[in-house]
């Protein structure tokens, strides 16, 4: 499609195009199926955005005063910041206009502008409707079988731990609810540990290990349920509801033990702070709630009585999980890097939104996946340590920032979304673990990315096409570590073969292919253009000097199709020097 077409539609959008223009995009949206196909993307992409729309454009039009005012090109100015055109019409242009186009009245101009609207809501409507009916493109293409349905999650329903690290002997039980691939957790998913120690993380900042053999319940947002074994927990910020079958504990922010003996009494042991313990039992010899305090322990029976023991050897309670990063100091997995949440913070995996650059909690929005989330801009990641930002180009990639310093680059159009989040995960011990295929990256690739995990050394990192993440060197240098070069496997797991057996005319006349490029500093070091999984996986090595502040990584689409495109860096690391 033409730039100039292109043009068009975004000024339609902005609602600075004119009268002239609008009918020549109108000409070219009923004969180009391209162009209507990229005007509803674009459309559709606006509004999810709430940026400024042609209805909404149109409407103000309308409701504005007797006096004229067309769209004026004589005046622009070009946003270096977010590489956007924007008109600017002043009171010297506006009489200009107004003399080039004496017979424009108000009426004419309400009538074409009421056409345009008229225009853009039915197709916007239109597309709205293909969308309710008959899902993307990628939903009309691939759907699930019919036994995997049941498992989608309604879209309201969010994470409320996840699990953070695990020790190198953990055993899991049978009774382990399914598990999502980045291990998170939702309301009601049980935790069976046979062996070994698990740490979780709720999301409301309490953090519990459990000890194996142990059976822990994600019952809430901000409670849990404790049917087997011991628990040692951490809490800050609000207050965190625990209970066994025969007690409720409260933790009023502080450091705690629980154990469940095998005749249901349960033992409380405050290491700080202070826990309120109340009995679940209903009979009669059943106590009111009794406060405890830093020293202090109790046993609450399976008759609802609440007495007092003396706190003996905590050596068993372990406290703080040991630390499982990697302890070659000339090698720091990116993948440990970008799991981080503080600066000496390991954790399993994580999941960032880059619309947003938030941690992202949402599961699957769709019957297929995670959902499409449109590109809104360079989103600055200031509660991550080490990551600076996460960006999705927009669709015509031109003057993309990528990092908070304003560095902007010129990438390849694209269709201005990606597929979920960008995700990293460490390779773990996980063989009596089953995975879910929902809140995973879309229809049927957990297979896929389990097998190429499972041989990994360190672990992946995920970025589906057309999306960015920016990693601060000199954050990194705060671990008196000097970054030297980058090294990392970069692959397209694609699984696109799927879909030979019911779709092979389709699989025929498209290409599932996918680029990737390392920025540093807004210079490209290193890239990877047009390549599937047919063509392998390939190392990508990027020098770092002294003075190198932004380390950038982009995925975009080779083509103009963006399904199936699962780009994956493979055990990513940084070499390192002393400083």
């Amino acid at each position: 499609m033409k730039d100039d077409l292109r043009r068009l539609i975004y000024r339609t959008v902005d609602g600075t195009v004119t009268a002239e223009e609008f009918d020549r995009l109108q000409d070219a949206i009923l004969e180009d199926d391209e162009v209507r196909d990229e005007y509803l993307d674009v459309v559709a992409m606006s509004q999810t955005l709430r940026h400024v729309s042609a209805v909404d454009s149109a409407a103000r039009s309308l409701a504005d005063s007797d006096e004229v005012r067309p769209p004026s090109t004589d005046t622009q100015t070009v946003s270096k910041k977010q590489g956007n055109t924007q008109t600017r019409t002043t009171p010297q242009t506006l009489a200009a206009s107004q003399k080039k186009s004496p017979t424009m009245t108000k009426w004419r101009l309400a009538a074409v502008m009421t056409m345009a609207a008229s225009m853009i809501v039915a197709v916007a409507i239109r597309y709205s409707i293909q969308q309710h009916n008959a899902g993307t493109l990628l939903d009309q293409r691939v759907t699930l079988r019919d036994d995997m349905q049941s498992q989608v999650r309604e879209a309201s329903v969010n994470y409320v731990a996840r699990i953070t690290n695990v020790s190198p002997e953990v055993v899991w039980g049978p009774d382990s609810s399914d598990s999502e691939f980045l291990l998170r957790k939702v309301e009601g998913d049980s935790i069976d540990v046979r062996k070994g120690l698990v740490e979780l993380e709720y999301y409301s900042a309490a953090k519990i290990i459990l000890h194996g053999p142990c059976k822990f319940v994600t019952s809430g947002a901000n409670s849990g349920r404790l049917e087997e074994g011991r628990i040692t927990g951490r809490v800050a910020g609000e207050h965190f509801h625990l209970t066994t079958p025969t007690a409720t504990v409260v933790d009023l922010g502080t450091e705690l033990a629980v154990s469940l003996n095998h005749i249901a009494e349960t033992d409380v042991h405050v290491f700080n702070g202070k826990v309120e313990v109340s009995p679940d039992a209903s009979g009669e010899s059943s106590q009111p709630t009794v406060s405890l305090t830093e020293g202090m322990s109790a046993r609450i029976s399976d008759h609802g009585t609440i007495e007092p023991t003396v706190m003996g050897s905590t050596e068993s309670f372990v406290r703080e999980f040991p630390n499982s990063l990697r302890s070659d100091p000339a090698e720091l997995s990116l993948v440990d890097v970008v799991c981080a949440t503080s600066l000496f913070d390991n954790n399993l995996s994580t999941a960032i939104g880059p619309d947003t650059g938030d941690p992202d909690r949402r599961p699957w929005q769709t019957p297929t996946g995670p959902g499409h989330r449109f590109a809104s801009g360079l989103q600055e990641t200031r509660w991550h340590p080490f990551i600076d930002s996460v960006f999705i180009p927009w669709l015509n990639g031109i003057e993309t920032e990528i990092d908070s310093s304003g560095t902007l680059v010129d990438l390849p159009q694209c269709t201005g979304r990606t597929w979920g989040p960008i995700w990293a995960r460490r390779k773990i011990n996980d063989v009596q673990l089953n995975y879910r295929v929902k809140d995973f990256w879309g229809t049927l690739t957990l297979g896929v990315v389990m097998e190429r995990l499972s041989q990994c050394d360190s672990g992946m990192i995920g970025l589906h096409a057309n999306v960015g993440v920016t990693i601060d060197l000199n954050a990194i240098r705060q671990l008196d570590r000097r970054p030297t070069r980058f090294v990392g496997v970069v692959a397209n797991l694609d699984n696109s073969a799927i879909k030979e057996a019911d779709a092979p005319e389709w699989l025929e006349a498209n290409r599932f292919s996918a680029d990737f490029r390392i920025f540093v500093d807004g210079e490209l070091r290193d890239s990877r253009l047009d390549f599937t999984r047919a063509d392998g996986e390939l190392e990508m090595i990027v020098d770092l000097d002294p003075e190198d502040r932004f380390l950038t990584f982009v995925s975009t689409d080779a083509d103009s199709f963006d399904g199936f495109d699962h780009v994956v860096l493979i055990d990513p690391i940084l070499e390192t020097v002393a400083p």
